[in-house]
């Protein structure tokens, strides 16, 4: 199964109890993506601001009161640094892969189809 989802038109990802959210593609290094994550998607206070506990926290979402999560891209953050823009590419498409249809929660890692290519070369790489 394909991890990410590409789609031009945001509005398809919407629908009921349905969270989107718009990951800023200018977030150039690890501390910037966290920290907005953190604030954005309202983590718990004890998310240690690393990518342990980042993905950690993907992967609970018990605080959230949406049953879907949809992370949309219109670029690939992490610019500045390719090691840990492949981390970040990683934990999303584990994410959006580990959750199963009948639980709680869901995680749809959605980018613009522009982003198509670097993701590949990302993969590529690993």
């Amino acid at each position: 199964m394909q991890p990410f989802v590409f789609t031009f038109d945001r509005s398809l990802l919407q629908g009921e109890n349905t969270r989107l959210v718009n990951v800023p593609k200018e977030l150039s290094n690890k501390g910037a993506l966290l920290s907005w994550y953190a604030n954005a998607l309202e983590f718990p206070e004890y998310f240690g601001k690393n990518w342990d506990a980042f993905d950690e926290c993907l992967r609970d979402l018990s605080w959230m009161k949406e049953r879907k999560l949809v992370l949309y891209h219109e670029g690939v953050p992490l610019n500045e640094s390719p090691k840990d823009q492949e981390i970040y590419i990683d934990i999303l498409a584990r994410a959006a892969q580990d959750w199963e249809p009948a639980e709680a929660h869901e995680v749809v890692a959605a980018f613009h189809p522009v982003c198509e290519l670097k993701l590949q070369a990302i993969a590529r790489h690993r």
